[in-house]
């Protein structure tokens, strides 16, 4: 039966840090192959990111805006890459 409390997660929003983020970012460090981790919530109504900086060695999360305008450009260039020629009014 689902449990919408996420009692298998202290802090069960990615956007604050203190939960499925940072357990993505421990991972990574533990690792040391990722530098750009992706976590979501468990009814994945909620993401966020978070790049290391090779200089800094510290994460920067990016704001829900700044996730929505790199995906947004992923999803421009992805459509650009296979032949998409509708205006972007169009999409």
């Amino acid at each position: 039966e689902p449990d919408g409390r996420f009692p298998t997660l202290e802090f069960p929003n990615p956007e604050e840090g203190q939960g499925a983020l940072a357990l993505a970012m421990k991972t990574a460090e533990e690792h040391g192959h990722a530098t750009v981790v992706l976590a979501n919530d468990p009814d994945a109504d909620r993401l966020a990111l978070a790049e290391l900086s090779r200089e800094t060695k510290r994460w920067r999360v990016f704001s829900g805006d700044e996730l929505a305008v790199v995906l947004a450009r992923w999803l421009w260039d992805t459509r650009r890459r296979r032949g998409a020629r509708e205006n972007a009014s169009d999409c």
